[in-house]
């Protein structure tokens, strides 16, 4: 099989436990581009943040962002949109801030966050591309307290690409995302990672803006490597014609892909770029 696309998720996959990329694997993909193969993200992150990433890649062709929401390679153009009304971003809001949870509501090219200081760590990182993307993190967010978190909402309109709710007590996450879907189930996607989880419009998901971006460029899914590591990417996985996972993902990840690569420690997307592409290529 003659693959044309890869697609690749950042947290986990492309970024090491380090928050940055190998130069072995930033190298690899950066070669591949060059040979003809195209390159995607697909990330959960704003495309505020992955811009920066493709840029360093030399990824030419839009990005999937926001796991599905915005794809883009030119934010004021986008191929794709989709966001969370105004109306059910407010009456969701209101419920989590009554469970006194963090959040961030994330519309690009900002995002708006309840919790003034979620960069007490940002000067701890070694790594100095690390701290490029920190600063990217941290330069488009704007704080706005709980008690006034709602007003700002509507009289500003947001309308996010995606909310993230941030939460250690399994219990308390459990029951906001029951009463969330009970209410908005028809409006609604909710995906979890363990640590919180992510209210999306309906039916958007990485394997969504997969399909969109494949269509633009012509390009069948069976011609497709994915790479992921996490829940939110067990779509993307299932949907291309070789869906990998990284070493490091949950064992479910690992069982419904087609292949497991080695960890984001040790240049796991540079080996597959190797084994899949290279060699069936010579």
């Amino acid at each position: 099989m003659a693959y044309k696309l890869l697609a690749l998720d950042i947290d986990g996959t492309l970024f090491s436990s380090k928050k940055y990329i190998l130069p072995q694997t930033k190298k690899m993909i950066r070669n591949v581009i060059k040979d003809g193969l195209l390159v995607t993200l697909a990330t959960g992150r704003s495309y505020s943040f992955a811009k920066e990433i493709a840029k360093d890649l030399n990824i030419k062709i839009p990005i999937i962002t926001h796991d599905g929401a915005l794809i883009a390679n030119c934010l004021e153009q986008p191929l794709f949109i989709s966001k969370l009304p105004n109306e059910i971003v407010q009456k969701m809001i209101e419920m989590i801030t009554d469970f006194q949870l963090d959040f961030e509501l994330q519309q690009d090219p900002y995002s708006i966050i309840n919790v003034r200081y979620p960069w007490k760590n940002f000067f701890n990182t070694k790594s100095l591309s690390a701290l490029k993307y920190k600063f990217v993190e941290y330069r488009s967010s704007k704080f706005i307290s709980n008690q006034d978190m709602l007003s700002y909402i509507k009289l500003n309109r947001i309308e996010p690409q995606k909310i993230s709710i941030v939460a250690e007590n399994e219990k308390k996450i459990q029951f906001i995302m029951k009463e969330l879907l009970t209410k908005f189930h028809d409006q609604i996607r909710i995906t979890y990672s363990g640590m919180g989880f992510e209210i999306l419009p309906k039916d958007i998901s990485k394997a969504f803006g997969l399909k969109v971006l494949s269509s633009e460029l012509g390009i069948d899914s069976t011609e497709i490597i994915a790479i992921g590591d996490n829940h939110n990417d067990i779509e993307m996985i299932e949907y291309a014609g070789l869906g990998v996972a990284m070493d490091n993902a949950p064992q479910k990840v690992k069982k419904l892909a087609n292949y497991v690569t080695r960890s984001n420690d040790e240049n796991g997307i540079a080996y597959v770029i190797q084994r899949f592409y290279y060699s069936l290529k010579h």
